[in-house]
């Protein structure tokens, strides 16, 4: 199987599987790298004008830092349907371990996306620009993109959808040597069975 999260997003979909039935859920797959210049991490709708009530920051140590994602497959004779079932963000070079919960992000438009909070801030001070780009880019690439703002100030927001769709989803810290060094967001449990 692909080891990057667009390629195995972008395999055909079948007919829907039935319901109930259960899924399987990939290793983590490669997506992209985020660089957090002041430490803020956003976790938050894709398609919001970032805010602090528009999902959850979480202060990080500054750097670069990875973005993968977990897929479950549901499979059935004729049918198929891939969705992402967890996102991590964690510091470059790190070996991460979940650890407790701190708290939740939500979406409405079943997108999730994860930014330099202070870097996005600064340049959507025009919301009708923001919207702009973030929908030009869910255009051509809808279950996972990264809408760039402006790459030189760290202005990018790369998004997964989230699970089944709209809703709340739990947000994990990742420790590594006694230290906070990422997130985990979970969107769908590995046993949940398919609910269409």
């Amino acid at each position: 199987m692909a080891r990057n999260l667009y390629d195995v997003l972008l395999v055909r979909e079948r007919r829907q599987p039935r319901t109930g039935t259960l899924g399987r859920q990939t290793d983590w797959l490669e997506f992209c790298t985020l660089r957090l210049s002041a430490g803020r991490l956003l976790v938050c709708d894709a398609q919001f004008v970032p805010g602090e009530e528009s999902g959850m920051v979480v202060d990080l140590p500054p750097g670069e830092y990875t973005v993968e994602a977990r897929v479950i497959e549901y499979k059935g004779w004729w049918s198929r349907d891939r969705r992402v079932s967890r996102a991590r963000v964690y510091r470059n070079s790190s070996v991460p371990l979940l650890g407790r919960r701190i708290g939740q992000t939500w979406t409405d438009t079943a997108a999730t996306g994860f930014c330099d909070y202070d870097a996005l801030l600064r340049w959507s001070e025009g919301d009708e620009a923001f919207y702009h780009v973030v929908d030009r880019t869910m255009e051509t690439a809808d279950k996972c993109g990264i809408a760039v703002y402006d790459a030189a100030t760290d202005a990018v927001v790369p998004y997964v959808t989230s699970g089944f769709g709209d809703g709340e989803f739990p947000v994990f810290e990742l420790i590594a040597g006694g230290r906070r060094v990422g997130i985990e967001v979970e969107f769908i449990e590995p046993d949940a069975p398919y609910p269409f």
